[in-house]
């Protein structure tokens, strides 16, 4: 299965990346680790992207304490044909974010908020190019086709991120996602 991601900011971003207060490995990570339906389900929990055949959006506010705030909404579709997972979105806030080598697991608690509704909340430590940690609170809010199942239970979604940085213009993700029931 591929992946095509657009994501439009809402407002002016300097070109590059370095000293623009900018990193677009932030944005990156939560688009791409949003990508649910390639997890692991254990002990019963439920991929969100297998329950919405991959279609369904979400908001995110990431909040970077003093290193800004961003809010990300992002829609995913699911085509069969090309068997591709397409994700559009708008970002909007305002950071001053160094260059970001790398973060912590992402571990993300998850639950029904009503028909075709589910919240999350995470945390993670991402580490800059200088060996600084960044500890950002994200709060997410997940839409689907209320006729679909929701989640049986409450649940956890772990996802490990390694970033690799080939230049200021190409980077890759690679991440492992798993869900299980919260204990």
């Amino acid at each position: 299965m591929r992946q095509a991601a657009t994501w439009q900011p809402a407002g002016e971003v300097k070109p590059g990346f370095q000293g623009s207060g900018f990193d677009a490995a932030v944005i990156l990570m939560w688009t791409s680790s949003d990508s649910t339906i390639f997890g692991r389900e254990l002990m019963g929990a439920v991929n969100l992207g297998r329950i919405t055949e991959g279609n369904y959006s979400v908001i995110r506010t990431i909040d970077m304490k003093s290193h800004g705030h961003l809010e990300c909404a992002w829609t995913k579709r699911y085509v069969p044909e090309d068997d591709t997972i397409y994700t559009t979105g708008v970002v909007t806030g305002l950071t001053d974010v160094p260059r970001i080598k790398g973060a912590a697991a992402m571990v993300e608690e998850m639950s029904m908020a009503g028909p075709g509704v589910i919240t999350g909340r995470f945390g993670t430590t991402l580490v800059t190019e200088q060996d600084t940690a960044i500890e950002p609170t994200v709060n997410a809010l997940y839409s689907f086709d209320p006729a679909r199942v929701g989640l049986p239970t409450d649940q956890v979604r772990t996802a490990s991120v390694e970033l690799t940085r080939h230049d200021d213009l190409r980077l890759e993700l690679t991440y492992e996602v798993e869900f299980r029931p919260r204990t």
